[in-house]
């Protein structure tokens, strides 16, 4: 929930030209949720990190703390503390 939270608090929703770069379907149609989840921060953290704006290219740290804690296999946010760019959230 966070990840869709955050994309609709930056981008306004989950950008179709995003979906687009990866081939898992959402949950609601079939598809794996972690492996959707893990393939939309994937192609959006890249989209963000080589963005024209350079404003936009500094908003990585969002989806790198999405990065840092899937690969922590911290779905629900349990394993704590949270190194949020920097801030560690307990």
């Amino acid at each position: 929930m966070l990840v869709i939270y955050d994309s609709y608090i930056h981008s306004g929703r989950i950008p179709m030209f995003l979906r687009k770069r990866f081939k898992e379907l959402p949950p609601l149609k079939g598809g794996n949720e972690k492996k959707w989840i893990t393939s939309y921060v994937d192609v959006r953290h890249q989209w963000l990190k080589y963005h024209e704006k350079p404003i936009l290219r500094k908003t990585i740290y969002r989806t790198q703390v999405f990065i840092n804690e899937i690969e922590r296999n911290n779905w629900n946010l349990e394993k704590l503390p949270i190194n949020a760019n920097g801030v560690k959230v307990k």
